[in-house]
C-alpha cells in the first residue's frame, strides 16, 4: 500500500513554486528546476514567515 502525502505549492501570480520539489512552475506550462541553493534563497527571501 501507498500513502500520499500532501506537497506544498506557494501560488503567486505567473508562477507556482514547490519547494520540495525545488520546482518553479509557470502558468504557461514550462517548469524551470532549482539548484538546492535557488530553492533555499527563494524560500528565504520571497516565502511568507512562520
Amino acid at each position: 500500500m501507498t500513502t500520499k502525502t500532501a506537497v506544498k505549492c506557494y501560488r503567486f501570480e505567473g508562477i507556482d513554486f514547490i519547494p520540495e520539489n525545488r520546482l518553479l512552475n509557470w502558468h504557461d506550462n514550462q517548469q524551470t528546476l532549482l539548484t538546492a541553493d535557488e530553492s533555499r534563497f527563494f524560500s528565504l527571501t520571497v516565502l511568507p514567515r512562520r
